[in-house]
């Protein structure tokens, strides 16, 4: 994702920069937005003047989605907080990350983002007076083909995947 700030391909004014303001439900509908790999995650980046504000909307209604954003490259750019962000967004919701902002307001912003996420809120911890149900019936017995924290796609995550036939 990139951005050079002073134009943001025509920007935002009059009603537009007000409505960003806001920086919430409005911000759908005037602004620069990007997806994630999955497409859970959209990035959303609002130019007001020579700032951009960076947010994130899970479109998902069910399950939290955790994000990192750091600069890739970036020339006469700082983000307030600093950069990388690690966020978790939780479902149907967005956040405000950050502002990305020039360090000198005379020369032009030019920044490119990468992000990283994840299903989940890696911060939460499991409630251990609750029983889970396994995702087969009483009596059946299936092989674990990938575990916690594994390298595969459970990077960071305590999730188990079991070698059931598709759409079990």
């Amino acid at each position: 994702m990139r951005v050079d700030s002073p134009s943001l391909h025509g920007g935002i004014s009059g009603v537009g920069q007000i409505c960003c303001c806001l920086f919430g439900a409005l911000l759908v509908l005037f602004c620069r937005e990007g997806y994630s790999a999955d497409n859970m995650v959209k990035i959303m980046e609002c130019r007001v003047d020579k700032t951009v504000h960076i947010g994130a909307s899970n479109l998902s209604a069910i399950v939290p989605y955790h994000i990192e954003i750091v600069f890739d490259k970036r020339r006469n750019a700082m983000a307030e907080p600093d950069l990388p962000i690690r966020a978790v967004v939780p479902a149907a919701q967005f956040l405000k990350l950050c502002v990305i902002k020039p360090e000198d307001n005379s020369k032009a912003c030019i920044y490119e983002l990468k992000q990283r996420q994840g299903v989940g809120d890696p911060t939460s911890i499991p409630e251990t007076n609750i029983a889970y149900l396994l995702p087969y019936q009483h009596g059946e017995k299936y092989c674990i083909i990938q575990g916690y924290l594994s390298s595969v796609s459970h990077k960071n995550l305590h999730a188990l995947d079991f070698e059931l036939p598709e759409g079990t």
